[in-house]
């Protein structure tokens, strides 16, 4: 199991057509609010544990967070975060490479 960062700076941007987008996605879109992976009602270890046990061999990779007050417009200080929580996580759970 490998810890995966995408760099979303460097790849395209897709976009897609209002039309497109469904009226019930835009609700919830709007309603959404981003956390970070800490405040989720997810139990993360237990999630890679799992992962691990099942014979996972693939990527995991951190998501949109909040960017908190001082942090830059790419989100370094978010992005660091997640990647030291998730990095803690697997190797909580034993699955670093």
């Amino acid at each position: 199991m490998k810890l995966f960062i995408l760099e979303s700076n460097i790849l395209p941007k897709k976009t897609a057509s209002a039309a497109s987008i469904s009226a019930a996605s835009k609700e919830r879109w709007r309603r959404s609010e981003e956390a970070f992976p800490d405040e989720s009602r997810l139990d993360n270890l237990r999630a890679v544990r799992t992962l691990k046990e099942s014979g996972f061999n693939g990527l995991i990779e951190i998501d949109h967070a909040p960017h908190p007050i001082g942090d830059t417009d790419y989100g370094h200080m978010s992005h660091a975060f997640q990647i030291g929580y998730l990095k803690g996580i697997m190797q909580g759970a034993g699955a670093l490479e």
